[in-house]
């Protein structure tokens, strides 16, 4: 039987960073530990001249990589790179903490670096395009672009206060459960069954009755 379900929901207040009230000497917005997923891909550079070049990412000192070396002749270069993680920080730290982005070259020689705090990361656009700061010795600056997703990971508590249920086929049975299900991008959640309710269509019989939280229909 398909039950398509809708619901009003009652959930807890979200911990919601760019929050214009943001104040970490206030009781709501207290200087607490927040939890975040992160993704790195599509890292380009280009007017840089023809080397061979690998960088090194250094997350806050919470995650260091590198990507593999790249070679080009001309000025451009794209590595492939797609690391995910996850970490907790506290709030007011994010404006202090930086992602470190070192580009080298084969002789481990450091041609330039690209600095930025977590607190921009989180509150700006995934896609990133900044001015390579050089090392003395180059004449023109380079760009390097890449794409990081960080995103806060919150729980919340969601409690129906009531569900209306539209069946598409006719209650046959005396007794009845249901369950709720959430879709998200990264997984299915399916909640407990319910207790049992009657159909009041079916006429119950004594033995029904007596038997009323013991049957179940899933």
């Amino acid at each position: 039987m398909g039950v398509p379900c809708s619901t009003n929901k009652k959930s807890k207040k979200g911990d919601l960073l760019t929050d214009p009230k943001f104040n970490t000497s206030s009781i709501y917005y207290a200087d607490e530990k927040l939890k975040f997923q992160v993704r790195f891909t599509q890292i380009k550079a280009r007017n840089i001249p023809g080397s061979t070049l690998y960088i090194a990412v250094d997350f806050a000192g919470i995650k260091q990589m590198n990507t593999s070396e790249s070679y080009s002749n001309i000025t451009d270069y794209t590595w492939k790179f797609d690391h995910s993680f996850e970490f907790t920080m506290k709030r007011s730290q994010l404006r202090e903490k930086q992602l470190k982005m070192t580009l080298i070259d084969k002789t481990k020689k450091e041609i330039g670096t690209v600095n930025l705090t977590l607190y921009d990361i989180v509150t700006g656009p995934a896609h990133q395009d900044f001015v390579i700061n050089m090392k003395k010795g180059f004449k023109e600056a380079g760009r390097l672009t890449f794409d990081v997703f960080m995103s806060q990971i919150i729980n919340l508590t969601v409690r129906s206060l009531n569900i209306n249920c539209n069946l598409h086929d006719i209650l046959k049975e005396k007794l009845y459960n249901y369950s709720m299900k959430m879709n998200t991008k990264e997984r299915e959640i399916v909640s407990d069954h319910s207790v049992n309710f009657r159909n009041k269509m079916v006429a119950p019989s004594f033995t029904d009755l007596k038997n009323f939280e013991e049957d179940e229909n899933y």
